[in-house]
């Protein structure tokens, strides 16, 4: 399934909101996401889109989702989070996390098949806003591994 058809498919509102290659993202923010630029197949701002739905108001939403070919063609889901990366900010990034896996389980299923792991690639991202202030053998970057993210990064860049 392809990523624009996965957020069509979506509960309401998140499935008005797709937007064609890296538009979702803030400006700022697209450029921390590389690879082939034709790769990109779709985005959405997730905490965007559902900030004025009262159901999701006060939740602990997630910022992004972005569609992206793989090298091998197949179509994946990459989740991507924007906050500071230091070690006090790790339990709320993991809240944010733990939300947007129940709510892609339960409103957007469609979505939730194509976020899988495509090579080294894992399909959750936390980009730090400034320096990464997590040194690596720490409690707190255990217990991000434990989640499944790796450490915060200024950057991505998609195979």
């Amino acid at each position: 399934m392809k990523f624009k058809e996965a957020v069509e498919a979506a509960a309401h509102p998140l499935n008005d909101s797709y937007n064609p290659g890296k538009q979702a993202l803030k400006r700022e923010h697209r450029a921390q996401v590389r690879g082939r630029d034709r790769a990109f197949t779709g985005s959405v701002d997730i905490d965007g889109a559902l900030q004025a739905d009262p159901r999701y108001r006060h939740d602990p939403r997630w910022d992004y989702g972005l569609g992206y070919e793989h090298r091998s063609g197949h179509e994946q889901a990459v989740w991507i989070e924007v906050h500071p990366a230091s070690t006090s900010e790790v339990r709320a990034v993991i809240q944010k996390l733990q939300w947007l896996k129940r709510y892609l389980s339960d409103r957007a299923p469609a979505l939730n098949r194509i976020t899988v792991m495509m090579g080294k690639q894992k399909p959750f991202v936390w980009l730090a806003t400034s320096a990464v202030k997590i040194p690596p053998n720490t409690p707190q970057a255990r217990l991000l591994r434990a989640h499944g993210l790796d450490l915060p990064r200024q950057q991505i860049t998609l195979p």
